[in-house]
């Protein structure tokens, strides 16, 4: 995670030893906060969101309070946190309910709700791979924050396929080392909180 030592230890002869244990701190802090936040599920896309809000912090150079900031972050984004989380978990719910209930045993039927499935779990991970660094950084209501994330995935088709790249990749790890979860969590937000504050600084640029 970028330095987020606050401003008081600036010039301090063991500054670079003090900002890496911050960081390190930190990170431990922010997988914490996130495990906890996230235990009750339904609360998954709020913990997401505050994460998301920590590395941002940290990547801009603004200092907060780990746990204030979190806090904070959470109940603000608790809207958009919920409705993008229940995007991706409608239809993993979906198809875990059909799984369970033994599907149709019709061959075509079955295909049929897993190609359906599959595509709104992918679509449910890039978007809400745009969704969750942008309700970090824009003070938006649910739709406009949808409709901005929407966008982003159309306009930017190279950067769309990287962010569903690197989201397949971590559900991959996760579902073979689950303890590492919230570790994968940060990694991902880190990676895609780099890539849409490039996208949004390109567009602050060109207007």
């Amino acid at each position: 995670m970028a330095s987020s030592t606050p401003p008081a230890l600036d010039g301090h002869p063991w500054a670079r030893l003090l900002d890496l244990l911050d960081r390190g701190w930190r990170a431990v802090g922010v997988c914490l906060l996130w495990t906890l936040a996230a235990l009750p599920l339904v609360t998954t896309g709020p913990a997401t969101v505050a994460m998301f809000g920590a590395v941002r912090d940290d990547r801009l150079g603004r200092w907060r309070p780990l746990l204030r900031g979190f806090v904070d972050d959470f109940r603000s984004s608790w809207r958009a946190g919920v409705t993008v989380g229940g995007l991706v978990a409608l239809p993993l719910l979906g198809r875990l309910a059909w799984r369970l209930s033994g599907g149709t045993r019709i061959a075509t039927v079955d295909s049929g709700v897993w190609l359906i499935t599959t595509i709104g779990v992918t679509l449910g991970l890039v978007l809400a791979s745009f969704a969750f660094p942008l309700a970090a950084h824009l003070d938006a209501g649910v739709r406009r924050l949808l409709r901005t994330s929407v966008l982003f995935m159309l306009a930017r088709p190279r950067v769309t396929v990287c962010h569903l790249l690197l989201t397949t990749a971590a559900c991959w790890v996760v579902a073979r080392i689950p303890l590492a979860l919230p570790l994968i969590m940060l990694l991902l937000a880190l990676a895609l909180t780099q890539s849409v504050h490039r996208m949004l600084a390109r567009e602050a640029h060109r207007s």
